[in-house]
C-alpha cells in the first residue's frame, strides 16, 4: 500500500485541520485523513501530511495504514529511527502488514542485512509472489555468499517481474537464465 496516487484537490484538507466549516459539519474520517495526507504527500507537503496521518492514528489507533503512511513521511525526511518506529508499530500484533515490513527491510539493509533477509523472507512467507522482495532478498543472499538461495530468488523474481533482470548484477545475471 505504498502512496497511492490521489486525485483531487487539498482545498478543504490544506485549511483549518480541525476547525469546522459549520456547526453541523462532522470532523473528517480516517480515509479522509489519510488520503488528503497522501496528496499532500505527493505534493511534497511533509509537515502538512504528517499532521494528518497523526490525526488519523489518534482517530483509528488500530488502523496500520496510519502508522505506515506516517513512517513514510519519516522515511523521506531521513528520520529513520522514527520511520522504523512508525513501521513497527504498524505492524503490531498483526505481524503481516507486508508495506511496513518491506519498508523496515529497505532502511535496515545497509546496518543489518541478516535482519532485512530476515524479513524479506517473512513478506515471502505472506506473498510468494512479491517481485522486489524476492531480487531484494536474493541480491543481499548474493552479498552474504548464499550463491545458491541467491539465484533461486533473483531467477524467481525475474519470472515474476522481468523488468527486475536490468536490476540483476553482471556477475549474478550469468547466473540466472533469461526467462
Amino acid at each position: 500500500m505504498a502512496c497511492a496516487a490521489l486525485t483531487g484537490s487539498v482545498g478543504a484538507c490544506s485549511s483549518g485541520h480541525g476547525s469546522a466549516s459549520s456547526p453541523t459539519s462532522s470532523p473528517a474520517s480516517f480515509e479522509t485523513l489519510i488520503d488528503a495526507g497522501r496528496l499532500l504527500l505527493q505534493q511534497g507537503n511533509t509537515n502538512a501530511a504528517q499532521q494528518l496521518f497523526e490525526q488519523a492514528i489518534n482517530r483509528s489507533p488500530d488502523m496500520p495504514v496510519g502508522y505506515y503512511d506516517l513512517g513514510v513521511v519519516y522515511q523521506q525526511e531521513g528520520q529513520t529511527a522514527q520511520a522504523l518506529q512508525s513501521y513497527r508499530q504498524a505492524v503490531g500484533d498483526n505481524h503481516s502488514y507486508v508495506p511496513a515490513l518491506y519498508n523496515e527491510a529497505v532502511i535496515v539493509t545497509d546496518s543489518n542485512a541478516s535482519q532485512a533477509m530476515a524479513l524479506y523472507r517473512k513478506i515471502i512467507a505472506i506473498q510468494p509472489d512479491a517481485p522486489t522482495a524476492l531480487l531484494n532478498l536474493g541480491l543481499l543472499e548474493a552479498t552474504a555468499n548464499q550463491t545458491a538461495d541467491a539465484v533461486s530468488d533473483v531467477r524467481q523474481a525475474v519470472k515474476l517481474e522481468p523488468s527486475l533482470a536490468s536490476r540483476v548484477p553482471a556477475s549474478l545475471k550469468a547466473k540466472v537464465p533469461a526467462s
